[in-house]
């Protein structure tokens, strides 16, 4: 396989899509270091430490501070870089106050996640750039602001975004979307028996996200708020149900808000063997004089031009979650 195609471990193709499920911690929590190195041996690739919406805001220096004795904690107990862990901020300033704490220890991140981001939120955080550049650290804005529900002014700030987004490309490690604080703001919720893309107005936005950052960008799903059966019906058919809409929608990854999601959604992660083995067969095509091709079964139709782009990452999210059992065919 060429090393345009496959993802080396250093890439920067590699890096973002291994962000995979993302599970939340409060800073305040006395147990992370201990927390993360179990969740690890699950299988967790990423973890957020949260100083933002589940932490008081008389308490944010308290949290701050433990979060910086945990991460160091994590780091003595754990060797290798085998566990992306962020930090949630809630402000700017926090981002260089980390970074100091940490110290030696600074490299033991991958950086910063951003809450609340719109066109005008982002500013601020651009002015870190250097900084962020000199830590080796990244970046992960979520678009979750409720004035995005505007549609006066939703297209004109999502493209404002996306440009200032592209001047600092190189820190972007993956675009996360929230839904909780949209749907908050519309005071709906989804059922277990329905999902995020059954609410009509939060679809409707999430697709206008789709389109305007995942040709450009890894964008992750947002969270799915159930870790328990409710009703007689399960969560996790309701977690599976979710993920296939969100790849179908164009995002790769899930926020995860239990330990108990990190199975099923590295799961949702790994690649049916019938795609791998369609996405090789188009890009063993690359060369050849006519660009059209049946998939090895002869089921389905392809122009390896217009599906290059999806054989690739299929072919890479395979590398890094693997190939389904082959129950399915």
């Amino acid at each position: 396989m060429s090393e345009e195609i496959k993802w080396g471990a250093g890439t920067a193709e590699y890096i973002k899509y291994r962000i995979g499920p993302l599970l939340y911690t409060p800073g305040l929590r006395k147990d992370i270091a201990q927390k993360l190195t179990e969740y690890k041996r699950l299988g967790l690739k990423s973890a957020a430490i949260c100083l933002e919406d589940t932490v008081r805001d008389d308490m944010v220096e308290i949290a701050q501070r433990n979060t910086v004795e945990e991460i160091k904690k994590y780091l003595s107990l754990n060797d290798g870089d085998d566990l992306n862990i962020f930090i949630r901020v809630r402000e700017p300033g926090q981002i260089g106050k980390i970074s100091d704490a940490l110290g030696n220890d600074v490299h033991g991140i991958r950086g910063y996640i951003l809450p609340k981001i719109d066109d005008e939120t982002i500013i601020p955080y651009m002015a870190e750039a250097e900084r962020l550049r000199a830590d080796g650290h990244t970046i992960m804005p979520i678009i979750e602001n409720p004035s995005l529900l505007d549609m006066s002014r939703r297209g004109h700030s999502l493209g404002s975004l996306r440009e200032s987004l592209f001047k600092i490309a190189d820190l972007v490690a993956n675009v996360r979307v929230g839904g909780n604080d949209f749907c908050n703001a519309l005071g709906v919720t989804a059922p277990i028996d329905r999902t995020i893309y059954d609410i009509p107005p939060i679809a409707g936005l999430l697709s206008d996200i789709a389109v305007t950052f995942t040709p450009h960008f890894a964008v992750s799903a947002p969270v799915w708020n159930y870790f328990g059966n409710s009703g007689g019906i399960s969560w996790e058919e309701g977690f599976r149900r979710e993920t296939e809409l969100d790849k179908l929608t164009g995002f790769v990854g899930k926020t995860i808000i239990h330990p108990c999601q990190i199975a099923p959604a590295l799961e949702s992660m790994k690649q049916s063997p019938k795609d791998h083995r369609d996405a090789l067969a188009i890009i063993a095509s690359a060369d050849s004089e006519i660009q059209v091709l049946k998939s090895p079964d002869g089921s389905r139709m392809y122009e390896t031009k217009v599906h290059t782009k999806w054989a690739k990452q299929v072919i890479g999210m395979a590398e890094i979650y693997g190939v389904r059992q082959e129950t399915e065919e």
